[in-house]
C-alpha cells in the first residue's frame, strides 16, 4: 500500500506535463499559422504592387506610341513617316511585355508561347501580311524567362520578322514566314525562315553597319550572349542561339 501512494502523484504529473506540451503545441501552431498568414498577405500585397507597376508602364509606352502616331500624320517624308511607324512597333512589343505580366500568373518573368504568338499576330496585322498574302507561322515552345530575357528576345523576333516583311517579297510577291522558337538542353534557338528572294549576292547582314535594325539586332544578341547566323538559298533562314538563363 506505501508503494502505491507515490501513484497518483506521478499520474497526475505525467497528465500535467501532458498538457504543458500540448498547450505549447497549440501555442506554436498558432504562432505559426499568424506568421504564415502574414506572409501570404505580404505576398499578395507585393503581387498587387507589382502588376499595378506593370499595368502603368504598359500605358506609358501605349501613350509614347500613340504621340508618334500622332506626328506621323504631319510628316510629308515617307522615310521620316517608316522610321517612326517601326519605332512605334518597337514600342509595342516591349509593352505586350508588361500586358502580359500584369495579366498572367507570373509578374517578373514571361511565358514565351502566348507573348511571342500574341506578337507574331500584331506583326502580321501591323504590316497587312492578310492583304499582301504573306502568312506568318509560329512554332513557339512554353518556357518561361526572366523580364530581362524576354525583352531583348522579343525584340529580335520582331526585327527578324521585320526584315522578312520588308525585303523578302518585292513586287508584291507572295509567300511566307515561318517563326520557331525552341529550348533545346542549355540553349534557346530561334529560327526565322521566309521563301522570298533571298539576299543579294555577296551581302553579309552582319558586316552592314548602317543599318539601324541590324545594329539593334547586333546590340540585343550581345545582350543576351547569343550568336546569329544568316543562310540564304531558296530565301533566307536565320538562326539566333543563345544560353537559356539558370533558374
Amino acid at each position: 500500500m506505501e508503494g502505491n501512494v507515490w501513484i497518483v502523484p506521478l499520474m497526475l504529473v505525467s497528465l500535467l506535463a501532458a498538457g504543458m506540451g500540448v498547450l505549447a503545441w497549440v501555442q506554436y501552431m498558432g504562432r505559426k499559422g499568424y506568421i504564415l498568414e502574414a506572409e501570404r498577405k505580404a505576398n499578395e500585397k507585393a503581387d498587387a504592387l507589382m502588376r499595378e507597376i506593370h499595368h502603368r508602364v504598359k500605358n506609358n509606352f501605349q501613350t509614347v506610341s500613340s504621340l508618334l502616331s500622332l506626328h506621323t500624320r504631319y510628316l510629308n517624308d515617307d522615310h521620316a513617316k517608316s522610321v517612326l511607324w517601326e519605332g512605334q512597333n518597337r514600342i509595342q512589343s516591349m509593352a505586350l511585355i508588361h500586358t502580359q505580366l500584369y495579366q498572367g500568373q507570373h509578374t517578373e518573368a514571361i511565358d514565351m508561347e502566348p507573348y511571342s504568338k500574341q506578337l507574331l499576330e500584331e506583326l502580321a496585322f501591323s504590316y497587312k501580311a492578310e492583304d499582301k498574302d504573306i502568312t506568318l507561322n509560329g512554332s513557339i515552345e512554353s518556357f518561361v524567362l526572366p523580364v530581362e530575357k524576354a525583352v531583348p528576345l522579343g525584340l529580335i523576333i520582331h526585327e527578324l520578322v521585320l526584315n522578312s516583311f520588308k525585303y523578302a517579297f518585292p513586287e508584291g510577291r507572295k509567300g511566307k514566314i515561318d517563326v520557331e522558337l525552341v529550348r533545346n538542353g542549355s540553349k534557346l534557338e530561334l529560327t526565322v525562315v521566309d521563301n522570298g528572294a533571298g539576299l543579294p549576292e555577296g551581302m553579309d547582314p552582319l558586316a552592314v553597319k548602317t543599318s539601324y535594325g541590324m545594329r539593334l539586332l547586333t546590340l540585343f544578341a550581345l545582350e543576351l550572349k547569343g550568336d546569329l547566323e544568316y543562310v540564304s538559298g531558296h530565301g533566307t533562314t536565320v538562326k539566333f542561339i543563345c544560353p537559356f538563363p539558370a533558374p
